[in-house]
């Protein structure tokens, strides 16, 4: 005689890995509608800013994860002006903005 719990649980075993393989060989195919001249850029890095700090006598930023001023670079990004709510910089010949997500946090003076 079987069981009918080992047999339904079997079954729930076989049906979350049929679900965990296809997902895999899912995220392995290619776009079908990327054109063919695509190649993805090599290094290509998100930039988030993390936070501000604006005193009296400085400006500083963290830009994943570094510690920056005005003039410095990180990850190819160079920092041009730290603002409040967001930071110019320069990336690849570009002027980028990077902006604050938490503005709320700010304490207003």
């Amino acid at each position: 005689m079987f069981n009918l719990r080992k047999v339904i649980g079997d079954i729930r075993l076989v049906t979350v890995l049929v679900f965990v393989v296809a997902s895999s060989c899912a995220s392995a195919l290619n776009d079908p509608t990327r054109p063919s001249t695509y190649h993805p850029t090599a290094g290509a890095q998100t930039l988030t800013l993390e936070s501000v700090l604006i005193g009296s006598d400085r400006k500083i930023a963290v830009i994943n994860g570094s510690v920056v001023t005005e003039g410095e670079r990180v990850k190819g990004f160079a920092v041009i002006e730290i603002r409040k709510d967001s930071v110019k910089g320069r990336s690849n010949g570009k002027i980028v903005i990077l902006n604050l997500d938490h503005t709320e946090i700010r304490r207003k003076n």
